[in-house]
């Protein structure tokens, strides 16, 4: 397909999932306030169990359109394959450097079917989604405001989640912000404010900070089963011509098909192994970003080292993968030693490579097998059956008049209303 080609499907991809998701607004709205009066009189778990599933078909939608229709690769590591196996509650965190992190979340919880169970710690100006800034905090999603944290309000939204019978995926950004090269100061400024501390700058992730991850581990302790460490590394963040970071792909990049493949690095931490007072935490959580930090550096400088070894515990793991069959035997062209000051040359021969040097042109098919990576598809069963449900609820609505009144009703009287609510309850 000729370049222009790719480009007007990547347009008419983005084009129309950008419809469809935000028009079957109103009736995922609908089907909501169906089941909370059905449930109004059970118990919360009763109707958490129907509102995950209700979520779960919304997610595997948004997979439909950014995994499914892109067709990018997934490609895993570390304990992925026996955490994708376990039905746990967990506290999920991860580097920020995309919107498109969330749809991160998605391709793991999906894969290990706990889509459904993900709530979100969130930045406080998502609520000005229409309808879906409202509902993200009923499923149980957690508003936090940048430079004005509210512990109170937290450990309100906290204490949902330690119901026995409500599973969920906390998810947090420590980071609190996207790492953009775009804009060095903040990174400057995070750089500094580890210096400040005595803490190891940071080279390729933001300085974490602690406190609403502490504040869920302490109070979710007895609740959780064990922390996931997420490290994720968008191809498309590096312009590999000249080995300088850009920007991470972000939603309307992956939707035009710009992002080819994730990888995605998880390490499953048993919660007995975690600090119990805050000042260990808060060490401990530094030092984890570290170790992301050099687990990410290969992908970041195309330069495979010590660190690589994010390979999953078991290196078996490469042999039930064909994915990287092609790139079984590469010739020396395609193995690049690094300049002195650890740039990369895109035209060295053969004859500038040293034996034993690891280093190459950033190529990734290589790394990711060096690194113990294992290319995981998703079933077509997975977001096929939400993509005809929610297609069909959108036919229906716009069947006749009446009910595309009903579509302008829910939609409008539903925003103001749900404003309203949000503003009233205060939740952050």
């Amino acid at each position: 397909m000729s370049d222009q080609g790719v480009k007007f499907k990547g347009l008419c991809r983005y084009g129309f999932g950008c419809a469809m998701l935000l028009g079957i607004t109103p009736q995922y709205l609908g089907a909501w306030l169906v089941w909370r009066g059905i449930t109004l009189p059970l118990p919360a778990w009763v109707y958490q169990w129907g509102d995950d599933h209700l979520y779960s078909m919304y997610q595997r939608l948004v997979l439909f359109f950014f995994e499914t229709c892109t067709g990018v690769e997934v490609v895993m590591y570390g304990d992925s394959e026996d955490l994708l196996t376990k039905k746990e509650t967990v506290l999920y965190f991860a580097n920020h450097q995309s919107t498109v992190d969330w749809v991160v979340a998605d391709m793991v919880s999906v894969r290990a079917n706990s889509i459904g169970h993900l709530r979100y710690v969130m930045k406080n100006t998502l609520q000005l989604l229409p309808l879906y800034g409202w509902y993200f905090y009923t499923h149980g999603c957690i508003y936090v405001k940048r430079g004005c944290f509210n512990q109170g309000k937290m450990m309100q939204a906290l204490d949902y989640l330690k119901h026995p019978k409500i599973p969920s995926w906390l998810i947090i950004f420590p980071e609190g912000t996207r790492f953009h090269p775009s804009t060095p100061s903040a990174i400057e400024k995070s750089k500094e404010f580890a210096c400040k501390n005595n803490l190891t700058p940071l080279q390729h992730l933001l300085t974490p900070k602690h406190k609403g991850m502490w504040l869920a581990v302490e109070h979710l302790h007895s609740k959780l089963d064990a922390l996931y460490d997420v490290s994720v590394f968008y191809e498309g963040s590096v312009d590999t011509r000249t080995g300088e970071r850009r920007d991470a792909p972000q939603l309307v990049d992956f939707l035009l098909g710009r992002c080819s493949r994730v990888h995605i690095k998880v390490r499953r931490i048993p919660i007995s192994q975690v600090p119990k007072t805050e000042e260990k935490f808060k060490t401990w959580l530094h030092e984890t970003f570290v170790e992301k930090d050099a687990l990410l550096r290969p992908f970041f400088t195309g330069v495979i080292d010590s660190s690589c070894e994010l390979a999953s515990r078991n290196e078996s793991q490469v042999d039930r993968t064909n994915s990287f069959s092609s790139t079984q035997e590469l010739d020396a062209q395609n193995v690049l030693r690094t300049s002195k000051s650890g740039s990369l040359y895109p035209d060295l021969d053969s004859d500038n490579v040293v034996n034993g040097d690891v280093s190459f042109k950033y190529n990734y098919n290589r790394l990711s097998r060096q690194c113990g990576g294992v290319t995981s598809p998703l079933s077509l069963w997975a977001t096929v059956p939400s993509f005809l449900v929610f297609g069909a609820s959108c036919v229906v609505m716009a069947w006749s008049p009446w009910t595309r009144r009903l579509f302008w009703s829910l939609l409008g009287y539903g925003t103001l209303g749900t404003y309203a609510w949000l503003a009233v309850r205060n939740v952050c």
